[in-house]
Protein backbone atom coordinates (compact mmCIF):
# COMPACT_ATOMS: atom_id res chain seq x y z
CA UNK A 1 0.00 0.00 0.00
CA UNK A 2 2.52 2.81 0.76
CA UNK A 3 4.57 1.74 -2.54
CA UNK A 4 1.07 2.85 -4.68
CA UNK A 5 0.93 5.77 -2.22
CA UNK A 6 4.48 7.33 -2.56
CA UNK A 7 3.47 6.64 -6.56
CA UNK A 8 0.43 8.37 -6.86
CA UNK A 9 2.36 11.45 -4.25
CA UNK A 10 4.99 11.62 -7.09
CA UNK A 11 2.32 12.06 -9.85
CA UNK A 12 0.28 14.81 -7.63
CA UNK A 13 3.70 17.10 -7.10
CA UNK A 14 4.59 16.67 -10.85
CA UNK A 15 0.74 17.36 -11.76
CA UNK A 16 -0.75 19.66 -9.30
CA UNK A 17 -2.91 22.43 -10.61
CA UNK A 18 -2.20 25.77 -10.80
CA UNK A 19 -5.92 27.60 -10.56
CA UNK A 20 -4.77 30.68 -11.76
CA UNK A 21 -4.21 29.13 -15.16
CA UNK A 22 -7.20 27.45 -15.52
CA UNK A 23 -10.63 29.03 -17.32
CA UNK A 24 -13.57 30.26 -14.99
CA UNK A 25 -14.61 33.44 -13.80
CA UNK A 26 -15.96 32.37 -10.27
CA UNK A 27 -13.78 29.96 -8.39
CA UNK A 28 -15.61 28.49 -4.99
CA UNK A 29 -13.53 27.02 -3.30
CA UNK A 30 -15.21 24.53 -0.32
CA UNK A 31 -12.02 24.51 2.51
CA UNK A 32 -11.14 20.75 3.20
CA UNK A 33 -13.31 18.77 0.60
CA UNK A 34 -12.21 15.69 -0.09
CA UNK A 35 -13.25 14.78 -3.95
CA UNK A 36 -15.22 11.33 -2.70
CA UNK A 37 -17.19 12.97 -0.18
CA UNK A 38 -18.47 15.92 -2.83
CA UNK A 39 -19.12 13.26 -5.45
CA UNK A 40 -21.48 11.33 -2.72
CA UNK A 41 -23.19 14.68 -1.65
CA UNK A 42 -23.55 17.01 -4.50
CA UNK A 43 -26.82 17.54 -6.22
CA UNK A 44 -25.25 20.79 -8.30
CA UNK A 45 -25.48 20.30 -12.21
CA UNK A 46 -22.37 20.40 -13.85
CA UNK A 47 -19.38 18.62 -15.01
CA UNK A 48 -17.30 17.12 -12.37
CA UNK A 49 -13.66 16.27 -12.95
CA UNK A 50 -10.67 16.64 -10.16
CA UNK A 51 -7.42 18.12 -9.88
CA UNK A 52 -4.80 17.69 -7.84
CA UNK A 53 -3.96 20.41 -5.48
CA UNK A 54 -0.69 21.95 -4.57
CA UNK A 55 -1.65 22.62 -1.06
CA UNK A 56 -2.24 19.79 1.67
CA UNK A 57 -3.31 23.10 3.60
CA UNK A 58 -4.92 26.55 2.99
CA UNK A 59 -1.77 28.21 3.61
CA UNK A 60 0.37 26.03 1.31
CA UNK A 61 -2.43 25.86 -1.01
CA UNK A 62 -2.55 29.76 -0.71
CA UNK A 63 1.20 30.12 -0.81
CA UNK A 64 1.65 27.63 -4.13
CA UNK A 65 -1.00 29.49 -6.05
CA UNK A 66 -0.71 33.34 -5.19
CA UNK A 67 2.49 34.37 -3.92
CA UNK A 68 4.39 35.93 -6.05
CA UNK A 69 2.18 36.81 -8.78
CA UNK A 70 -0.08 39.73 -9.88
CA UNK A 71 -3.49 38.79 -10.24
CA UNK A 72 -4.97 41.96 -11.27
CA UNK A 73 -8.00 40.88 -13.00
CA UNK A 74 -8.77 39.08 -9.77
CA UNK A 75 -10.95 39.37 -6.49
CA UNK A 76 -10.52 37.10 -3.82
CA UNK A 77 -13.57 37.08 -1.00
CA UNK A 78 -11.96 34.79 1.88
CA UNK A 79 -14.01 33.37 4.71
CA UNK A 80 -9.97 31.19 5.49
CA UNK A 81 -8.25 33.91 7.64
CA UNK A 82 -4.81 32.56 6.53
CA UNK A 83 -5.63 34.51 3.45
CA UNK A 84 -4.64 37.40 6.00
CA UNK A 85 -1.45 36.48 5.32
CA UNK A 86 -1.88 37.26 1.78
CA UNK A 87 -2.10 40.97 2.27
CA UNK A 88 0.93 43.65 1.68
CA UNK A 89 1.56 41.31 -1.28
CA UNK A 90 0.07 43.65 -4.17
CA UNK A 91 -1.34 40.33 -5.48
CA UNK A 92 -5.08 40.88 -6.24
CA UNK A 93 -7.07 43.98 -7.43
CA UNK A 94 -8.90 43.25 -3.84
CA UNK A 95 -8.91 40.96 -1.23
CA UNK A 96 -11.87 41.01 0.92
CA UNK A 97 -11.62 38.71 4.08
CA UNK A 98 -15.06 38.25 5.57
CA UNK A 99 -15.50 38.70 9.36
CA UNK A 100 -17.99 37.41 11.68
CA UNK A 101 -18.75 38.10 15.17
CA UNK A 102 -15.94 37.00 17.23
CA UNK A 103 -18.06 34.73 19.33
CA UNK A 104 -19.21 33.04 16.13
CA UNK A 105 -15.20 32.27 15.22
CA UNK A 106 -16.22 31.03 11.79
CA UNK A 107 -17.98 33.01 8.98
CA UNK A 108 -21.28 30.90 8.21
CA UNK A 109 -21.82 30.23 4.25
CA UNK A 110 -24.87 32.03 3.77
CA UNK A 111 -22.99 34.66 4.97
CA UNK A 112 -20.19 33.99 2.49
CA UNK A 113 -22.94 33.80 -0.41
CA UNK A 114 -24.38 37.05 0.49
CA UNK A 115 -21.66 38.68 0.73
CA UNK A 116 -20.16 37.35 -2.88
CA UNK A 117 -23.24 38.48 -4.38
CA UNK A 118 -22.76 41.88 -3.66
CA UNK A 119 -19.31 42.10 -3.93
CA UNK A 120 -19.81 40.23 -7.68
CA UNK A 121 -22.13 42.78 -9.08
CA UNK A 122 -19.67 45.81 -7.14
CA UNK A 123 -16.59 43.93 -9.28
CA UNK A 124 -18.51 43.23 -12.71
CA UNK A 125 -15.09 43.15 -14.79
CA UNK A 126 -13.15 40.59 -12.36
CA UNK A 127 -12.72 37.02 -11.83
CA UNK A 128 -13.90 36.26 -7.98
CA UNK A 129 -12.56 33.21 -6.02
CA UNK A 130 -15.07 32.90 -3.22
CA UNK A 131 -13.07 30.92 -0.42
CA UNK A 132 -16.26 28.85 2.23
CA UNK A 133 -14.79 27.51 5.28
CA UNK A 134 -17.12 24.30 5.53
CA UNK A 135 -16.46 20.95 5.23
CA UNK A 136 -13.61 22.19 7.74
CA UNK A 137 -14.31 22.08 11.14
CA UNK A 138 -16.26 23.11 13.10
CA UNK A 139 -18.60 21.42 12.19
CA UNK A 140 -21.99 23.63 12.36
CA UNK A 141 -24.91 20.61 12.13
CA UNK A 142 -27.28 18.62 14.04
CA UNK A 143 -24.50 15.85 13.98
CA UNK A 144 -21.42 18.64 15.12
CA UNK A 145 -24.02 19.60 18.06
CA UNK A 146 -24.48 16.29 18.86
CA UNK A 147 -20.85 15.55 18.73
CA UNK A 148 -19.89 18.03 21.14
CA UNK A 149 -22.81 17.31 23.71
CA UNK A 150 -22.30 13.59 23.71
CA UNK A 151 -18.45 13.39 24.03
CA UNK A 152 -17.47 17.37 25.30
CA UNK A 153 -17.29 18.03 29.00
CA UNK A 154 -20.14 20.59 29.57
CA UNK A 155 -18.18 23.26 30.82
CA UNK A 156 -15.74 23.64 27.48
CA UNK A 157 -18.77 22.67 24.82
CA UNK A 158 -19.35 26.71 24.25
CA UNK A 159 -15.09 26.74 23.14
CA UNK A 160 -15.63 25.10 19.56
CA UNK A 161 -11.68 25.16 18.90
CA UNK A 162 -11.20 23.66 22.13
CA UNK A 163 -13.81 20.86 21.19
CA UNK A 164 -12.53 20.17 17.50
CA UNK A 165 -8.89 20.82 18.40
CA UNK A 166 -9.16 17.85 21.17
CA UNK A 167 -11.95 15.40 19.35
CA UNK A 168 -11.68 15.92 15.44
CA UNK A 169 -8.00 16.12 15.06
CA UNK A 170 -6.66 14.02 17.09
CA UNK A 171 -9.59 11.50 16.49
CA UNK A 172 -7.44 8.09 17.24
CA UNK A 173 -6.71 9.65 20.79
CA UNK A 174 -10.43 10.08 21.47
CA UNK A 175 -13.79 7.89 21.71
CA UNK A 176 -15.27 9.93 18.86
CA UNK A 177 -15.29 7.24 15.98
CA UNK A 178 -14.10 8.18 12.33
CA UNK A 179 -17.67 7.10 11.15
CA UNK A 180 -19.26 9.64 13.53
CA UNK A 181 -16.85 12.18 12.28
CA UNK A 182 -17.40 11.84 8.25
CA UNK A 183 -21.38 12.07 9.66
CA UNK A 184 -20.59 15.46 10.26
CA UNK A 185 -18.35 16.32 7.73
CA UNK A 186 -20.97 15.47 5.11
CA UNK A 187 -23.46 16.96 6.86
CA UNK A 188 -21.09 20.08 6.93
CA UNK A 189 -20.58 19.62 3.23
CA UNK A 190 -24.03 19.20 2.10
CA UNK A 191 -24.43 22.83 3.80
CA UNK A 192 -22.05 24.41 1.76
CA UNK A 193 -22.76 23.08 -1.55
CA UNK A 194 -26.67 24.38 -0.24
CA UNK A 195 -25.19 28.38 0.22
CA UNK A 196 -23.16 27.40 -3.44
CA UNK A 197 -26.32 26.53 -5.24
CA UNK A 198 -27.11 30.22 -3.95
CA UNK A 199 -24.73 31.87 -5.11
CA UNK A 200 -24.91 30.35 -8.77
CA UNK A 201 -28.39 30.61 -8.90
CA UNK A 202 -27.20 34.50 -8.55
CA UNK A 203 -24.18 35.11 -10.94
CA UNK A 204 -23.13 34.89 -14.30
CA UNK A 205 -20.16 33.60 -15.39
CA UNK A 206 -18.06 30.15 -16.03
CA UNK A 207 -17.85 28.91 -12.71
CA UNK A 208 -15.54 26.84 -11.01
CA UNK A 209 -16.90 24.41 -7.65
CA UNK A 210 -13.27 23.14 -6.00
CA UNK A 211 -11.40 22.63 -2.88
CA UNK A 212 -7.89 24.08 -1.59
CA UNK A 213 -7.05 19.99 -0.08
CA UNK A 214 -8.85 17.36 0.75
CA UNK A 215 -9.11 15.54 4.80
CA UNK A 216 -8.09 13.02 5.77
CA UNK A 217 -9.88 10.05 8.55
CA UNK A 218 -7.57 7.84 9.66
CA UNK A 219 -5.99 6.57 5.90
CA UNK A 220 -2.21 5.74 6.52
CA UNK A 221 0.47 7.93 4.91
CA UNK A 222 3.74 6.81 3.84
CA UNK A 223 6.41 6.61 5.59
CA UNK A 224 4.69 7.24 8.55
CA UNK A 225 3.59 4.10 10.22
CA UNK A 226 0.55 5.53 12.22
CA UNK A 227 -3.05 6.66 11.01
CA UNK A 228 -3.62 10.34 9.94
CA UNK A 229 -6.63 13.12 10.64
CA UNK A 230 -7.19 16.45 9.31
CA UNK A 231 -4.51 18.37 6.57
CA UNK A 232 -1.24 18.34 7.21
CA UNK A 233 1.23 20.68 4.68
CA UNK A 234 3.55 18.48 2.55
CA UNK A 235 1.66 15.31 2.58
CA UNK A 236 0.84 13.90 -0.34
CA UNK A 237 -1.82 11.10 0.48
CA UNK A 238 -4.59 10.83 -2.62
CA UNK A 239 -7.64 12.17 -0.08
CA UNK A 240 -5.46 14.99 0.86
CA UNK A 241 -4.49 16.06 -2.51
CA UNK A 242 -7.51 15.22 -4.72
CA UNK A 243 -9.74 18.02 -5.40
CA UNK A 244 -13.13 18.13 -6.36
CA UNK A 245 -13.16 20.01 -10.02
CA UNK A 246 -16.74 20.91 -10.73
CA UNK A 247 -17.44 22.82 -13.64
CA UNK A 248 -20.76 24.82 -14.35
CA UNK A 249 -21.22 26.33 -17.81
CA UNK A 250 -22.98 29.99 -18.49
CA UNK A 251 -24.43 31.33 -21.56
CA UNK A 252 -22.66 34.56 -20.72
CA UNK A 253 -19.25 35.04 -19.77
CA UNK A 254 -17.70 38.05 -17.48
CA UNK A 255 -15.46 40.99 -19.12
CA UNK A 256 -12.72 40.57 -17.43
CA UNK A 257 -10.62 43.93 -16.94
CA UNK A 258 -6.82 44.20 -15.16
CA UNK A 259 -6.49 46.97 -13.13
CA UNK A 260 -4.57 48.60 -10.14
CA UNK A 261 -5.27 47.01 -7.11
CA UNK A 262 -7.21 48.59 -4.54
CA UNK A 263 -6.92 48.59 -0.92
CA UNK A 264 -8.16 45.09 1.16
CA UNK A 265 -10.75 45.15 3.44
CA UNK A 266 -9.18 43.12 6.12
CA UNK A 267 -10.34 42.70 9.89
CA UNK A 268 -7.04 41.70 11.32
CA UNK A 269 -8.59 41.87 15.11
CA UNK A 270 -10.30 38.64 14.83
CA UNK A 271 -7.90 36.53 12.43
CA UNK A 272 -5.76 35.15 15.30
CA UNK A 273 -9.07 34.17 17.57
CA UNK A 274 -10.48 32.48 13.95
CA UNK A 275 -7.28 30.40 13.17
CA UNK A 276 -7.18 29.08 17.04
CA UNK A 277 -11.16 27.98 16.38
CA UNK A 278 -10.02 26.08 13.13
CA UNK A 279 -7.26 24.53 15.23
CA UNK A 280 -4.18 26.11 14.06
CA UNK A 281 -3.03 27.49 17.16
Amino acid sequence: MYGNEWFHSKFIQKDGCEVMNEDWDFLILLDACRYDSFEEENSISGDLQFRYSLGGTSWEFMRNNFIDKRLHDTVYVSSNPHSAKLDGRDIFHSHILLDEREDQKVVSPSKVTEMSMEIASEFPNKRLIVHYMPPHYPYLGDMGDKLIKKYIPEDYQSDLSLAWTMDHLRTRLSPISVEECMDAYRENLRIALDAVADLLDNIDGKAIVSSDHGELFGERVWPLPQKMFGHRSEIHHPHLRKVPWLVVDSQSRRRITTDEPISSQTNMTNVETRLESLGYK
